[in-house]
């Protein structure tokens, strides 16, 4: 779990990077008229903020205390709950949209399929299940593939594992076959390394 130093300082790090994302899913979302959303793996609660000035309802679920400490301290008027997101705390169909963003990667394809199974059973029959991750495009920016590699390399540990069998073995594809889920759009960010993926109960 990552500790509240690194919790701290994570916006600064990863949050230049990802504003076009954020602000492209955002506007998704208003478009979509979804009224409320579960972010699964929420850390610092970044995208949740955005979303709540929409006037969207918004839940943050992570196990890492440090992540949920500074989402606290940072929001008002959004719900936070430390819990295992393999055994969401949430009744079936309770959300329009819920959402996890660069946690897929560093899970084994096992754990990421319990994950959405979680995901697809508190999500409405014609809701969204969001999913933001690593997509390395033909057409990637050289320095961008290598800056995601780099940074996966120097976290390390079963992190890193898991990121190269992501990698290797067909990315998304390798945890969502299989599951009950149709893909509904895409659009890719940071230099063709990053997909927004929209996707609903099939």
């Amino acid at each position: 779990m990552e500790s509240y130093w690194f919790a701290r300082i994570y916006d600064p790090l990863v949050e230049p990077v990802l504003t076009g994302l954020r602000e492209n899913l955002t506007e998704s979302l208003v478009n979509l008229k979804i009224e409320n959303i579960l972010d699964v793996g929420c850390g610092t609660g970044s995208q949740l903020r955005r979303l709540a000035t929409k006037g969207i309802r918004c839940t943050g679920v992570d196990r890492s205390d440090g992540m949920l400490r500074v989402a606290r301290k940072k929001s008002s008027g959004i719900e936070y709950i430390q819990a295992d997101a393999t055994a969401l705390p949430f009744r079936d169909q309770q959300y329009q949209a819920a959402m996890i963003s660069l946690a897929l990667h560093e899970k084994s394809p096992e754990e990421g399929r319990l994950i959405l199974k979680e995901m697809l059973r508190v999500v409405k029959p014609d809701g969204y299940l969001i999913i933001v991750d690593y997509h390395f495009t033909e057409n990637r920016k050289w320095i961008a593939d290598k800056a995601v590699s780099f940074a996966e390399f120097m976290v390390g540990g079963d992190h890193y594992r898991n990121f190269r069998y992501y990698r290797r073995n067909g990315e998304l594809t390798s945890i969502i076959d299989g599951l009950p889920m149709k893909h509904h759009s895409s659009r890719n960010f940071a230099g063709g390394t990053i997909a927004l993926n929209f996707y609903q109960p099939a």
